[in-house]
């Protein structure tokens, strides 16, 4: 038997197909170690953010059997570009969107300048996104902007206040974690 980690990840459209020639989004590393707790990093072409966005695709794992976690890609009226992980542990989701962080209205179309990489965490009861790379452009009235290192949180029960908030320390512990050599 694999580790989960040694897994490969298999993109589907939004009508359950398999996308088997597709270059959008890539899975450059991942250490999914359960339902409860995993880590990926992932790349998503600018051509894809530009474009096809609006139709969702979903990464998940060859086995059929057990599904550590499937992520959705999608675009959202109102916060653009997002990430939904599903876990059938919680059997529940989580979502991020990248410009939950920034609000900027008026500007006219943004596009995407360069691909977006970015690691994904999750924990027993949150998600976080945290882009390394990215750069979007105006229409008109502002630079580029270009996306570092913003943590979005997004939790599996938006109703549990009290254990939400301290995800912030938790995250750093999550990430702490994967950075260790020990940790396969």
């Amino acid at each position: 038997m694999r580790a989960l980690s040694e897994v490969k990840a298999i993109l589907y459209d939004k009508e359950k197909n398999q996308v088997t020639d597709s270059n959008d989004v890539k899975v450059l590393s991942q250490n999914i170690i359960s339902a409860k707790k995993g880590y990926m990093r992932i790349a998503v072409s600018k051509s894809y953010l530009n474009t096809n966005f609006d139709d969702p695709l979903t990464l998940r794992y060859e086995s059929g059997r057990y599904q550590p976690v499937a992520v959705t890609f999608e675009n959202d009226a109102q916060w653009g570009p997002g990430v939904i992980l599903t876990s059938p542990e919680h059997e529940n989701t989580a979502k991020v969107y990248l410009n939950q962080q920034i609000r900027f209205r008026g500007f006219g179309k943004m596009t995407w300048a360069e691909d977006l990489v970015f690691k994904l965490y999750y924990s027993d009861y949150f998600m976080c996104f945290v882009p390394e790379s990215g750069e979007v452009r105006f229409e008109h009235g502002l630079p580029p902007i270009r996306y570092g290192r913003i943590k979005c949180l997004g939790y599996f029960d938006e109703e549990d206040q009290e254990r939400n908030r301290g995800a912030s320390k938790d995250f750093e512990e999550l990430e702490a974690f994967f950075k260790d050599p020990i940790n396969p």
